[in-house]
């Protein structure tokens, strides 16, 4: 079964995204696993809160580039790393948009 899902609606649901999921119960939960590890990532690299280091935030950042790494996490996530590197850099730009009006005293 395949799970298309927008990441507007950006949190526990993020990864579910082009996600192809088994339905062995064991490979399930070594998917949910790793789908946990990239929604975490995510919402460090677009929605830092106080107690996230600014190392932290650009690790988080640095992870949703196209490596091996990446596309090896998202194979054990069951996810397509081509479909969710594009939605993710266009939340960490509109994160950086938003910070940047928040410095400069504009209110949304």
């Amino acid at each position: 079964m395949t799970v298309h899902r927008s990441l507007s609606t950006v949190d526990a649901d993020i990864v579910t995204g082009g996600a192809e999921f088994s339905e062995e119960p064991e490979v399930l939960t070594c998917q949910k696993l790793w789908c946990e590890v990239i929604r975490d990532a995510f919402k460090v690299a677009t929605q830092p809160r106080g107690a996230d280091t600014l190392d932290e935030i650009l690790l988080a950042r640095e992870f949703f580039r196209p490596s091996a790494h990446f596309y090896t996490i998202c194979g054990l996530a069951g996810i397509d790393g081509d479909w969710i590197l594009p939605v993710v850099r266009k939340q960490m730009y509109a994160a950086d948009v938003m910070a940047r009006m928040a410095r400069r005293g504009v209110k949304i």
